[in-house]
């Protein structure tokens, strides 16, 4: 059997040894909140709602989405989470039809671990039914800064 070691464990085993990031170990779990109130006349289908930005050399540890019913009742009301270019680059087509919640950027395809570029901002799209006003929508995202 043969023994595989991590990107980090080889940076500390190199000569000289590599420092490893704060963003990889020793960082402090930050954690950025978000809340969002249907207006009155409802959110539209294909409409975009800004929810948090996250600064650049952030590492994405996961987040989790809580929701009030949001149907009107016209169908089928989903959401997609994503960065304002790929939609549901963290979450895919999920369910807000009835009070609930759920977790995002939680698996490897929907970025867990992402170490950002650039600022992020979160939005969420508005898919399959229109939202139903006055329904709250929140969540969190936590990441570690490399600072």
């Amino acid at each position: 059997m043969a023994t595989r070691k991590s990107d980090q464990v080889t940076k500390l085993d190199a000569s000289p040894r590599e420092q490893l990031a704060t963003h990889e170990y020793g960082g402090r779990v930050r954690q950025a909140f978000f809340n969002f109130v249907v207006p009155a006349g409802n959110a539209g289908i294909g409409d975009t709602i800004e929810l948090i930005d996250i600064e650049a050399g952030a590492r994405i540890l996961g987040g989790k989405i809580a929701f009030e019913a949001m149907s009107t009742g016209a169908g089928a009301a989903s959401v997609q989470l994503g960065d304002g270019t790929t939609a549901d680059k963290y979450l895919g087509t999920t369910s807000v039809d009835a009070a609930g919640e759920a977790d995002f950027a939680h698996t490897l395809a929907l970025n867990y671990g992402e170490k950002l570029s650039q600022k992020l901002r979160l939005t969420a799209t508005v898919l399959t039914e229109a939202w139903a006003a006055g329904q709250r929508f929140s969540g969190q995202v936590l990441f570690v800064h490399n600072d």
